[in-house]
């Protein structure tokens, strides 16, 4: 986990890849958002990891290749 979190800190861009899984994100990724980005340091009273970073999302429905 602290590893992660030293990779969102020496980075100005962050992208999530997944696929969307009924309006949703995969378990595993759920997972990691709740250990990774904790209260505190992500967000709440003084979480300011991501203060002047960009958050991307690059998901996927499901679709064919060929789409």
């Amino acid at each position: 986990m602290d590893n992660e979190q030293r990779l969102i800190e020496a980075h100005d861009r962050i992208i999530l890849q997944f696929p969307i899984y009924w309006y949703s994100v995969p378990a595993v990724l759920k997972n990691w958002i709740d250990r990774v980005l904790s209260h505190g340091w992500a967000y709440g009273r003084d979480g300011d990891a991501f203060v002047g970073k960009e958050l991307g999302l690059a998901y996927s429905t499901g679709t064919a290749a060929e789409a």
